[in-house]
């Protein structure tokens, strides 16, 4: 590159970074772990404040009686790594996303009447959020802050099972295990590209980029780069709001003379609708397997 182009270039970057960099959008994007933290808590028939005994999906153990400040640490230590990122993002566009960071959720057998497994229910779901609040308050959370957070952004759901109408409720003893609360925790973290991330993504993509050739691989490798559906956003700015047109005029239609690129853009596709749904949207890719292009579908 001759030094007149280099400065170009550099000065391009460089208004880039200026006028798009206050509109590149980081995000919070929860993290779906292999085995994320449960507790399951199980209760005697009737009693929504004292639990019997309890299991811990992270370690697997049965635990009776209930070691309440174990737990409650536990809790703390996997809150604690994703509160900057959930108030970074109270109030923003992205809160929606922070929903269901907590989950709550409690149970009662189908014996009994509804009035009483209602009450019940309710006992234990406060019972779970109370462990919740002292976690929080334990590792020093403002009370208006754990506050928004138990109420906005946790999720709390009450079921009782359900017997086939032939049965009787009155002659069907409880079952242990619907007798139960749970506290499910999802770390959230800060993800996204800043401006000189999406900047590198697009100039790769132009490097692989041709007229007569065009390395396919390169331009996928470029694209799985992509964390969020903010990203595709910025990058779609950088091709003008046409990066589909792009990857439609680089990666050929079908089987070519020069080969196929099914594979190519089915892994495009792929990664593009991953990241998506990471973010909370639907589906933005789709592939046209007649006419061998793909179609973003964005401003969701």
């Amino acid at each position: 590159m001759g030094r007149i182009a280099k400065i170009k270039r550099e000065l391009i970057e460089e208004a880039n970074k200026r006028i798009l960099g206050e509109n590149v959008k980081l995000e919070p994007i929860k993290q779906k772990m292999s085995k994320p933290l449960k507790y399951t808590f199980i209760f005697n028939e009737g009693n929504g404040d004292e639990p019997m005994g309890s299991i811990n999906s992270f370690y697997s153990e049965w635990e009776s009686p209930v070691n309440e400040k174990s737990a409650i640490y536990t809790i703390g230590r996997w809150l604690r790594d994703s509160l900057p990122t959930i108030f970074k993002f109270v109030d923003t566009d992205f809160e929606d996303q922070l929903e269901g960071i907590i989950k709550l959720s409690s149970q009662t057998s189908s014996s009994g009447s509804d009035r009483s497994n209602a009450n019940v229910g309710e006992e234990r779901l406060e019972y779970v959020k109370g462990l919740a609040f002292k976690a929080l308050d334990q590792i020093g959370v403002k009370d208006t802050s754990i506050k928004k957070l138990l109420t906005s952004y946790t999720e709390s759901d009450y079921d009782t099972t359900t017997l086939p109408s032939y049965m009787d409720k009155d002659k069907v003893d409880p079952v242990m295990v619907e007798q139960q609360a749970t506290i499910e925790i999802t770390p959230v973290y800060t993800e996204g590209l800043e401006t000189d991330g999406i900047t590198d993504i697009e100039h790769d993509i132009e490097a692989a980029s041709g007229t007569v050739s065009t390395e396919e691989e390169d331009i996928v490798g470029a694209i799985e780069r992509l964390e969020t559906y903010s990203d595709i956003e910025d990058l779609n700015k950088r091709f003008g709001g046409n990066l589909e047109g792009r990857i439609n005029g680089q990666i050929t239609d079908g089987v070519t003379k020069w080969g196929s690129d099914t594979k190519e853009r089915k892994d495009i596709v792929n990664h593009l609708n991953h990241i998506a749904k990471r973010s909370g949207k639907s589906q933005v890719a789709q592939e046209n397997i007649v006419t061998g292009t793909i179609t973003l579908i964005l401003d969701q």
